[in-house]
Order: structure tokens, then sequence, then C-alpha cells
């Protein structure tokens, strides 16, 4: 059976449930502890460790998001012009968090988008499109004071901003590309 922890609210609730489809649903997986399938709030964090069970928690995370929002559902909230307005849409229609609609929207929009999600002015994680460049910063780094979204958490300010021209040196490894930043 599927245990999940409702303390941190029904969207939680959903995902962990969903993810833990994805390991019994998902041939390849195999039971990396004697419990089972005991996934802890650290393995639901996408990461570029190779180990067989980061492997399989970033693909049971893959299926969760796909199974709670499906393309089919989810394009009509990527068609317009990157605004984070759209992600929180998205996670509103279909009853996913934020973070989960943010990585869907980053998956399927035809722009080459990414987002780094931050708590307290430090990364806690990335998800870039495909077609994305490579992000240099990494989980625990702090958001720069080069970046809107550093400004935006030195000054405590809420709610969210316009989309604007960015330093790509200040995200990225190559000076050269045209960036647009937007924080919430």
């Amino acid at each position: 059976g599927i245990i999940a922890n409702a303390s941190k609210g029904p969207l939680r609730a959903r995902f962990t449930v969903a993810h833990e489809l994805g390991h019994f649903l998902i041939e390849r997986h195999v039971a990396t502890a004697s419990e089972g399938f005991a996934c802890r709030a650290f393995d639901m964090r996408e990461s570029r460790k190779r180990s067989r069970h980061q492997v399989q928690e970033t693909e049971a995370n893959r299926f969760a998001i796909s199974l709670l929002a499906p393309p089919r559902l989810a394009r009509s909230w990527v068609e317009a012009e990157p605004d984070l307005s759209a992600a929180r849409g998205l996670a509103a229609a279909l009853e996913i968090s934020r973070q989960a609609a943010m990585i869907r929207y980053v998956e399927l929009h035809d722009e080459p988008l990414a987002a780094v999600f931050s708590a307290c002015g430090a990364v806690t994680g990335i998800s870039r499109g495909a077609r994305f460049p490579w992000i240099k910063l990494k989980r625990g780094d702090r958001l720069g004071a080069m970046t809107q979204a550093g400004r935006v958490v030195a000054r405590g300010e809420p709610g969210r901003t316009r989309m604007t021209e960015a330093m790509a040196v200040a995200w990225l490894s190559d000076p050269d590309v045209e960036l647009f930043e937007q924080t919430r």
C-alpha cells in the first residue's frame, strides 16, 4: 500500500501518491530499502546524482507530474508568452503545487525556459527545459545581487515582478545569451 503524509496539505499528498504509483508502475524500479519504496522529502528533489535510488526517485517525480498534469490538460496554459501567472493558473486548475506546475510549464512551453526555486535567498532546485542553456548555479548557492530574484529577496518584496531583461552572466556560463527574468 501507499502511505502519504497529509500534514503538508492535499496537493503534497496527491503528488506523493502519484510518485509512489510511479515506483509500482515503472517496471524497472526495484526497492532500494528493506521496507520497499520508503521515499523521504529529500528524495523528492531533482538531483544530478546517478545512484539507482536517485534515478528512480527522479523518474517517479516525472511520472507524478505527467499523471497529475498530462500535456493535453496543461497545454492551454503554456500557449501565451511566458509568465508566472500562467503557471499559477495551471497549478490551480489541475490542483498541483506551484512547483510541480512550474516544472510542467517549463517542459511544455515552446520558448526555452528554466525555473530556479529558492528559499531564503538560496537555490533549492532548478528545472531547465531541454533547449535552455546550462545554469551555473546549483542547490545551496545564494541568489546573486545581479539577479532580479536576488534583489527582490534582499529587499523582502512580496508578489510577482514583470518580465525584464536580465544579465545572462548572473545565471549562465555564456554571457552572450539574451535572457529575461521574472520573480515571485
